[in-house]
């Protein structure tokens, strides 16, 4: 496996000012790839300091300060001290590719691949600075440019394990799992002691679905390096992934402990303890994440969704804030900010952040059901038809958008829902809500109905009770039979949990009508 960094070992000019002993010894100490930064420092800047160095031994000694910090983590000081390398040696390809390097490691893109220019452009067949170019368009999601740098660092040096790894994470972004793979079984056996490969084809492997094999791929890099703390936060995502909670939350442990700054590992910890329901767990996690790595739009919108689910929409929404800002293009940030302004009842801004959400993905389904849902609640019920319809067309077997177009055709007083909904259940399979739908058909009864929602336990069994007792109160409005429909939502208001579309439904309809109720009562 290449280094981290490159180094530089500067030989000793003859242009070193007489009488300085000590500054051969100085110049070699600051060379030596064996030593660490700490040790190397003092080395390299008593050679700066001498005044007895050529100009671009000089600047030699300057990339070799650089390189040391770096192995410090003092990512500014390696900077200026490449700067200075660049500005006594304008030409000096290396230093370009480490100062790039450095840009990336601070988030700089544009920067790093601006060095990542320069270097190339000094030095056309270093292939160090196609991979690490390639690995910026990477991270900027530009796929085909990265591939394309990748590929030009193989032809160039084709034993770069580094650079198929690199192209196997391009492909696998891309979803091209097998070109992913195959990169990674070359990485593999070009250095079969690279962890990393491992824990790159695992992750391939993990998006696949394939757990097993995904796991044994960390178990691998892990058994290589003990100490790889990727493998066991990835390894963690896998145990979570196939619902072993306690084993997911053990490898991710074990992964701040191996570093204290990964900022990855406490979010996905947090993940898992939202899953749990733990989540002044989740939301102290996505803090301390935040806290090491304040530029993830990932994290906030997670906060986000851990404050909603705690029912602190206000705080919420400005987590969904702080993720637009960072990522103006995520898309499930303005749906989940939507949702929230329902909860709050803003519903003009529920339609509007689910709007952009559409205009970001015209293939967001989800979006297309939710704008639906608070159409339909603003009584705009072509609208909701539209949107409901839209969400069947991108997913022909989602039950829920059917539901909710038959009861939008109700209201509209169509008598072509039923048709459309019987030409629907063909299409559809699973257990639940097919019963329902059955009732709307008239092959079930209420207490039918009722009772096939009872079967399941906890958190399932309060959702099928939910949403029996909304859409049974939806078709009773639907067919005049206002009293029952009101005891029914009610019930519904009470059963279902406050992130469903039903309860926010229920509560919107029992609002209309016990207004409508009220004046005739008052008589």
């Amino acid at each position: 496996m290449r280094n981290w960094w490159i180094l530089c070992v500067i030989a000793l000019s003859t242009t070193c000012a007489p009488g300085k002993s000590g500054l051969k010894d100085d110049v070699k100490q600051c060379s030596r790839s064996d030593l660490g930064g700490g040790d190397r420092v003092p080395y390299c800047t008593r050679a700066i300091e001498s005044g007895g160095l050529s100009t671009e031994n000089l600047a030699g000694m300057y990339f070799n300060r650089g390189s040391a910090w770096e192995g410090l983590n003092e990512i500014d000081r390696a900077i200026t001290d490449y700067s200075e390398a660049i500005h006594l040696k304008p030409g000096f390809a290396f230093a370009y590719n480490n100062r790039g390097r450095d840009w990336l490691l601070k988030g700089a893109d544009d920067r790093a691949i601006a060095d990542y220019n320069e270097a190339i452009r000094h030095e056309p067949t270093l292939a160090f600075a196609y991979n690490g170019r390639g690995t910026v368009w990477a991270g900027k999601k530009e796929y085909a440019k990265a591939i394309a740098d990748f590929t030009d660092a193989i032809r160039i040096d084709p034993n770069y394990a580094s650079a198929y790894n690199g192209r196997g994470n391009a492909w696998r972004d891309k979803g091209d799992y097998g070109k992913a793979i195959a990169d990674y079984d070359q990485s593999i056996r070009l250095n079969p002691n690279y962890a990393n490969a491992y824990n790159s084809r695992g992750n391939a492997w993990r998006d696949k679905g394939e757990f097993s094999r995904a796991i044994a791929d960390y178990n691998e890099a892990i058994r290589i390096d003990p100490k790889f703390a990727p493998a066991y936060n990835d390894r963690g995502d896998a145990w979570d992934d196939k619902g072993e909670y306690d084993k997911a939350i053990a490898d991710y442990i074990e992964a701040i402990q191996l570093n204290p700054r990964y900022a990855a590992a406490y979010c996905n910890r947090a993940n898992v303890w939202r899953e749990r329901g733990e989540l002044e767990k989740a939301i102290s996690d996505y803090d301390e994440s935040i806290r090491i790595d304040p530029r993830q739009p990932g994290v906030y919108h997670n906060r986000g969704d851990a404050r909603y689910d705690r029912g602190e929409y206000d705080k919420a929404i400005a987590d969904y804030n702080e993720a637009i800002r960072l990522d103006p293009s995520y898309a499930l940030a303005y749906y989940d900010r939507g949702h929230a302004w329902e909860q709050k009842g803003e519903y003009e801004k529920a339609v509007a952040d689910d709007s952009e959400a559409i205009r970001l993905d015209p293939k967001y389904g989800a979006a297309y059901r939710t704008r639906g849902a608070v159409r339909f609640w603003l009584q705009n019920w072509a609208a909701a038809a539209e949107d409901f319809a839209r969400s069947l067309e991108l997913n022909g077997k989602d039950a829920y958008s059917a539901l909710w177009l038959a009861v939008t055709g109700m209201r509209q007083g169509s008598r072509e829902w039923a048709t459309r909904l019987e030409q629907q259940t063909g299409t559809l399979s699973g257990d639940w809500p097919m019963p329902v739908m059955k009732f709307y058909l008239g092959t079930l009864t209420a207490e039918q109905l009722q009772r096939e929602a009872g079967d399941p336990a906890g958190t399932k069994q309060q959702g099928r009770a939910c949403e029996t007792e909304f859409f049974l109160g939806e078709w009773q409005l639907g067919h005049g039979q206002k009293e029952a429909a009101i005891g029914n939502l009610h019930k519904a208001e009470a059963t279902c949990p406050r992130s469903y579309l039903q309860y926010r439904g229920a509560v919107e309809e029992l609002n209309r009508l016990e207004l409508a109720l009220a004046p005739a009562q008052g008589h």
